[in-house]
Parts: C-alpha cells; sequence; structure tokens
C-alpha cells in the first residue's frame, strides 16, 4: 500500500516536471526551440596534426563532453542559441589558457551561423639528463627540482614546478611543462654509503643550479618552447660535511623542530640529535643558510628564533634563545571626509586586509594574513617571527575608500619593509583609510592587440602601485586611488614585474603623468608600449 502511494507520487513528480518543461519549451521563441550543432576538430599547436581520443566539455547550460575520433573531430548537438564555452583536455597536453597563450578558453557562437571549431592543444615539454660525478660515476637518489617564476600583482615569486629524483643510472626526468623559462637545481643530498674521507669527515653534495652555480644567482634559465624535450646534464662534487652544535634555551629541546633554509629560501631537511640537557648537532655541507628552531607554548604561542649560517667549517657553542613570536596589532583609524557619509553610516568602519610577505626570499618565503573577523574592530597579525617583510594592505569596500598612510614605529611601510627583531615586541601597525578616492577613466590605442594592462604608479611611493587589465575595447577604469601625482603606462603584458624599480624604469619614458585630487576624476588616453625581455 505504501509502495503504490510511493509510485503514485513519483509519477506525479515526473508528470509535474515534463509539463512545466512542455509549458517552458511552448513560450519560447521559434528560434530558441530549434536545435543546433558545434562541431569542431582538435589539432596539435605545433605540428597542426589531429589529436584523437581528447576530451571536449561544452559549456552552456548542463556539461556535455564528447571525445574525437580518430581525425580530432568531435560534435554537439541538440544545442539551443547562444554562446557556449568549450574547453579541450588530454594527457600530455595543455589547453591554450592553461599554456598561457589565451586569456581564456574558447567561446563559441551557436545558431544558423556558427562554425566549425578549431581547438589547439599545447604539447608538454620535458626536461631531463643524468647527474654525475666528476669521474662519470652515477649520482643516484638525487633531488632534482624545476623552479619557475611567476609575476603576481607586479610582483615576482618562484615557485617549484616540479620535482623527482634521480634513479639508479643518475637519470632523471621532468615533464608536464608549459612553455617558459625555468630553473633547473639538483641535491642536496647526502652520501652515506661512501667510505669516509682521510680526515674522518662524511661527505654530500651541495645544491647546485643549473649549469654549475653555488646560488640561484649565478643560475642560467633554460627556456622550453611546446613539447621541446631538453637535456640537461649534471656534474656535481662532494664535499665534506660540516658539524653544526649548540644548546637550547627556553623550551625542552626534544619538542623543538629543527628546520634549514637555503640561500633560494628552499627549506631543507639535515638530521637533528638532541640531548637530554637540550645539547642538539647536526652536519650539512659548506654553504650559507638560515637555522629556523620552533616550538608550541602555552595558549597556541609560537616559541621560535632564527639566526644565520655560514658552514665553511665547524660551527659550535650556537645559542638557540625560544622566545614567543610576538603579535602585532593593527590599529585603524578612518577619516571620513563627507559630511554624514551614508556609506560609513550604514556599514561603519572599513575593515582593511594587512598581509605580510617574507622579503628577500625568493621561493617559499613565509607569509602572515589578519586572522580577525572583518567585522571585528581587533586586528591582530599572530605569531610572526623575526625578520623582515613586505606588507601589503587593502580594502574590501567598493566605495571610495582608500589606503592614506600605512606605519609602524615612524617608519612609512608603504615604501620601506617592516623589520622584526628578536626578542623585542614590534610597534603596533597604523593604518590611516580616508574616503575622497579619485578615480581615472580612460582609452589605450590597443594596435590590434586584443588585451592590455594599465599600471598607475605613485610617485615616490611605488608599492602603491595598482594594475588592471584592459579588455577588447581598450577602456580602462582605475578607482580608490590615493590623491596624488602618478606616472600612468599601458604595457601589452600583463606578467610585469612593475614593482620592480629597474623593470618598470625601462618603460617610464612612455607614461603619461596626471595629478589627481580629492574626490577627482581624470580622464586619459594611452598608448600602447611594448614589453621587451
Amino acid at each position: 500500500m505504501r509502495a503504490a502511494a510511493v509510485f503514485r507520487w513519483t509519477i506525479l513528480v515526473l508528470c509535474s516536471a515534463a509539463c512545466l518543461a512542455h509549458a517552458q519549451t511552448s513560450s519560447e521563441s521559434p528560434e530558441a526551440q530549434t536545435s543546433y550543432k558545434v562541431v569542431g576538430s582538435v589539432i596539435n599547436s605545433v605540428t597542426g596534426e589531429p589529436v584523437r581520443r581528447a576530451v571536449v566539455r561544452l559549456l552552456a547550460g548542463p556539461e556535455r563532453l564528447a571525445f574525437t575520433d580518430a581525425g580530432g573531430q568531435f560534435e554537439f548537438d541538440n544545442l539551443r542559441a547562444g554562446r557556449a564555452a568549450l574547453l579541450v583536455r588530454k594527457p600530455g597536453f595543455f589547453d591554450e589558457h592553461e599554456a598561457g597563450i589565451a586569456a581564456g578558453p574558447q567561446i563559441a557562437s551557436i545558431g544558423p551561423d556558427t562554425t566549425p571549431v578549431v581547438l589547439k592543444l599545447v604539447p608538454e615539454g620535458v626536461i631531463y639528463g643524468r647527474a654525475q660525478d666528476a669521474v662519470g660515476e652515477a649520482i643516484e637518489h638525487l633531488p632534482v627540482k624545476v623552479l619557475t617564476a611567476r609575476i603576481s600583482n607586479g610582483r615576482k615569486h618562484w615557485l617549484q614546478r616540479q620535482m623527482t629524483m634521480t634513479n639508479q643510472d643518475g637519470d632523471f626526468r621532468v615533464a608536464n611543462l608549459p612553455p617558459g623559462f625555468y630553473y633547473l637545481e639538483a641535491g642536496p643530498t647526502w652520501r652515506f654509503e661512501m667510505p669516509q674521507l682521510k680526515n674522518g669527515r662524511e661527505e654530500a653534495y651541495p645544491a647546485i643550479f643549473y649549469p654549475a652555480a653555488n646560488d640561484p644567482a649565478g643560475a642560467t634559465p633554460l627556456e622550453l618552447s611546446a613539447g621541446q624535450q631538453l637535456n640537461t646534464n649534471l656534474i656535481l662534487a662532494a664535499i665534506p660535511l660540516h658539524k653544526i652544535s649548540g644548546q637550547v634555551v627556553g623550551a625542552p629541546a626534544d619538542r623543538v623542530n629543527f628546520q634549514f633554509y637555503d640561500g633560494f629560501g628552499e627549506s631543507l631537511s639535515f638530521p637533528v640529535t638532541v640531548s637530554s640537557d637540550g645539547h642538539f648537532e647536526t652536519r650539512a655541507p659548506a654553504g650559507s643558510y638560515t637555522l629556523e628552531a620552533t616550538t608550541w607554548g602555552g595558549r597556541g604561542t609560537q616559541l621560535v628564533d632564527r639566526m644565520p649560517l655560514n658552514t665553511t667549517s665547524d660551527v659550535s657553542g650556537l645559542k638557540v634563545v625560544l622566545a614567543p613570536a610576538p603579535s602585532i596589532p593593527i590599529l585603524v583609524r578612518a577619516e571620513p571626509t563627507h559630511p554624514s557619509p551614508a556609506s560609513f553610516q550604514s556599514r561603519g568602519t572599513p575593515s582593511p586586509s594587512v598581509h605580510l610577505s617574507q622579503a628577500g626570499v625568493l621561493l617559499g618565503g613565509q607569509e602572515y594574513w589578519d586572522s580577525s573577523s572583518t567585522d571585528s574592530n581587533f586586528h591582530v597579525l599572530q605569531n610572526v617571527p623575526p625578520g623582515t617583510y613586505s606588507v601589503e594592505v587593502g580594502t574590501n569596500r567598493g566605495d571610495s575608500w582608500y589606503v592614506q598612510s600605512v606605519q609602524s614605529g615612524g617608519v612609512d611601510l608603504l615604501r620601506e619593509n617592516l623589520t622584526i627583531v628578536p626578542g623585542a615586541q614590534p610597534p603596533a601597525i597604523e593604518v590611516v583609510l580616508r574616503d575622497d578616492a579619485a578615480r581615472l577613466t580612460g582609452r589605450v590605442a590597443l594596435q590590434g592587440e586584443d588585451r592590455a594592462t594599465v599600471i598607475a604608479v605613485r610617485d615616490g611611493a611605488p608599492l602603491q602601485a595598482t594594475s588592471v587589465r584592459v579588455g577588447g575595447g581598450g577602456e580602462f577604469l582605475l578607482q580608490n586611488l590615493a590623491p596624488g601625482s602618478y606616472s600612468i603606462l599601458a604595457l601589452d603584458q600583463a606578467d610585469v614585474e612593475y614593482s620592480n624599480a629597474d623593470v618598470l624604469g625601462r618603460y617610464l619614458s612612455g607614461a603619461v603623468h596626471v595629478v589627481l585630487g580629492p574626490d577627482e576624476e581624470h580622464t586619459i588616453n594611452l598608448d600602447l608600449i611594448h614589453v621587451t625581455e
């Protein structure tokens, strides 16, 4: 009886859905009721050959999938008029967006005039080679890393793209790389299996950067084109390990985590032995490192100490003094300039976002964010270890509020880095916000280019540079600008390290200079500047 009721209820739901769908279809225009096809092909961007068994996704309402046939062809039928995004996947390839060639997925117009679509897949690049010592012996179990740089908000960030280990023959292979520039790092690793040297020391392979540099500054970038397989052989020389020893003060040594960082900012794991009296000992190949020791105290407090190390010989007598990593209060002061601004009355004080990035570290630098709720009047950066940091402050408001100043202990953090000294409580970060921001609108003469990047650099304050991506029409809008004098320039690329004064200086001769007053809106026209490497 209950089963029969459930069956009748299911039939009722299905009939209702069908009737609703019929009513919607009947109310649509004849063109919308007509079905259309999207047909196309997928080809290798380098060879032009068809790519079979690629997966094509069509995004227009419910997602649909199709596989390409032996000739690289695909087809979607029973489609309504409109627009759809097309995405394509195939192991060993990237789509043009992933490879950095296209700004986004390809868009197809669906209708009576739909033309065949051609989707291009970019073949992966490969870096391979062999690691050996000076006499040609293979080095096995050697870590090999492929590093690349990415530009975000005008700043260069280093990323580890891939990592592998050499096999017993010393061979390595790193695949799945899109076109671009890469750096190759090998090592460090241990050689505990080899005989002792005459002086009784064990040996290790230090880190080297291709082709044979000891630090990133001497590395040679590898340019990898689509589908290229690049052979890079490495020759390493083992060097003695030096002993590093010292005493831990301020916490039980057996609960302390020891971490070493190289000149690239990468974390290295050297085995550390600790005795019950707080004495610690490890070994490392010659080089420059940063030693960081951390543990946790009561109430979630992090205890930390950092120190530089230069291991050209044994290092002894180190004193690791663990102290609480300070928490930095953030004081926000809003200065409304308009009488009784509605946005201020209805939404209260705007809440800025404060972000610290470890300065001077190429890869893997530590970052810290304000952990407070955006609705809270109390802001704090918690457990920030000693070091030097760049400071970024933004507002999460779409109105006219902007960051007027950021200071700590008299240091202008819009122009200088924040330095936290071991054992000292840093002054609060004081942020002043105002609501009389300026706006800048205009047009870029694209000269046939699809897109451009407009950059506004506040004179004397390069850390306040801001940018916006310009679409096909060339129009742009920069808002929430602090009043002042600016250099405005339009570049034909987005990934430009404009926070670097040396890089930016190459293009400033083509900039337009404007002075923006409070609440002012200014309109300018810009010529497109072509970026040169």
